[in-house]
């Protein structure tokens, strides 16, 4: 079953811009009484434009002062205004989660970024190369591996409109297992060299999580835990199975990024 991390407030990332506000009034919790309220009413005013976008959480640490505001609904066609208790999917933030493991396992000389990820296969992927050229680690990281961006490699989107499709992916991988995974990674084929081309990949950042649970010999979930959520305090940030969201929460409803 597929795994994902999630945490309180999301720290999203969002353009700056000083475009004019529009408007449409939102429900929000910013007061607009200081410039850091202004700023932030600017740029989300730019973010909402976007239809598919719902509701939002920003966080902000300025001179080690916290501010946290929140605007639109936690669900579409409902109006619950986001809180400092609202789950959201930390999303591709885990790439750099996983890129980060990839590196301190280069320092404690358990891998190498050159490496073939075969190597780190229980079966053999003869597909896994293009003209002799197969994937190392390196490629899974820096998105240049040639692997479809997601697992199973098909059409699973047709014509959805853009914010049905973490809804989509959710209702496909509750039912792909890490066994459908692999079977279906021999089927790959790639068309171009890996390290010729950058694109977004999914399937990238999910099987070097699948490796580094080989190499460390422990959970992705306690991996995390150990090198980031407690290291790092972020006491908020768990790798939870659909259906187990802790009870303080259940009532939360979760936020998907578009």
């Amino acid at each position: 079953m597929k795994k994902v991390v999630l945490f309180l407030i999301s720290l999203m990332h969002i353009s700056l811009c000083f475009a004019q506000t529009d408007q449409i009034k939102r429900p929000t919790d910013n007061k607009l009484k200081t410039p850091l309220d202004t700023l932030v009413e600017q740029s989300v005013s730019a973010f909402m434009k976007n239809n598919s976008r719902v509701g939002i959480s920003i966080g902000i640490i300025k001179n080690g002062q916290s501010y946290l505001y929140n605007y639109g609904s936690t669900q579409k066609e409902k109006s619950e205004l986001p809180t400092g208790n609202t789950v959201y999917e930390l999303a591709s933030i885990t790439k750099t989660f996983g890129a980060t493991l990839l590196a301190k396992a280069v320092l404690d000389k358990k891998v190498k970024l050159n490496d073939d990820i075969r190597k780190y296969l229980k079966e053999d992927y003869p597909n896994l190369n293009y003209n002799g050229t197969p994937i190392t680690l390196l490629n899974l990281v820096n998105l240049t591996s040639g692997l479809p961006n997601w697992m199973p490699d098909k059409d699973i989107f047709g014509k959805a409109a853009p914010d049905a499709i973490p809804y989509i992916l959710d209702s496909v991988h509750t039912k792909y297992s890490r066994q459908d995974f692999y079977k279906d990674l021999h089927d790959v084929k790639l068309h171009v060299q890996p390290g010729s081309i950058a694109r977004h990949c999914n399937t990238a950042a999910q099987l070097l999580g699948y490796i580094m649970e080989i190499v460390y010999k422990d959970t992705y979930e306690n991996l995390l835990k150990t090198y980031f959520a407690e290291p790092l305090k972020m006491k908020n940030t768990f790798l939870l199975t659909a259906g187990k969201l802790p009870k303080k929460w259940q009532k939360v409803t979760m936020i998907r990024d578009v």
